[in-house]
């Protein structure tokens, strides 16, 4: 399977750093091809801009979208690595989205309603956050699922499933080694 990890975190000593990492060694472990979008190494330029949009109403994009938009085509699988800031997607991410899933190439509309260019393809996500899962569970977790999942990805036509690790700033070793070895049999039911 070809899987794409878009992973949207500043700091390599993080957890969502030790997250992507296991991800990318699993998917490896299993056989499947896997190419890494790492924003913050790639200093994706997150803000979208008049340009941007003058270039999607000419059917173009820019360049570094363009490159963004093949690795997606290419994968079957997209398992995003991130933290919850202030209740969303970090700003680096949600700029991604804004530029990538653009128009025309993750939803469109024509005569008959809404055409979802994406479908068929699965999304994982992997969300840290560092409130504890009582916070969150109610009430925010349906907000995140609603905003994220059905949102963006769902309304791309995708197939999501989100995973959330709650309570990271004040965690012990041995909870986050739980939520890393949780991972292995998230990713074999991808």
């Amino acid at each position: 399977m070809r899987c794409l990890v878009i992973y949207a975190h500043l700091n390599p000593f993080s957890f969502n750093h030790a997250i992507k990492e296991e991800v990318v060694r699993l998917l490896d472990e299993m056989g499947h091809e896997v190419k890494v979008s790492d924003l913050y190494e790639m200093d994706f330029k997150a803000v979208l801009q008049p340009e941007d949009l003058n270039l999607q109403y000419s059917g173009s994009v820019a360049a570094d979208v363009k490159v963004e938009q093949e690795k997606i085509t290419w994968a079957e699988r997209l398992i995003l690595v991130y933290p919850i800031w202030w209740t969303g997607f970090p700003a680096i991410l949600k700029g991604y989205i804004d530029r990538v899933f653009s128009y025309g190439f993750a939803y469109a509309i024509d005569e008959k309603g809404w055409v979802h260019p994406l479908k068929g393809k699965r999304a994982l996500l992997i969300s840290t956050h560092g409130q504890p899962e009582a916070i969150y569970h109610d009430r925010m977790y349906i907000s995140l699922m609603d905003t994220q999942d059905v949102g963006v990805f769902g309304f791309c036509g995708m197939e999501v499933e989100h995973i959330f690790f709650p309570g990271i700033m004040n965690s012990s070793d041995e909870l986050r080694q739980e939520y890393l070895d949780s991972l292995k049999d998230a990713i074999a039911k991808m």
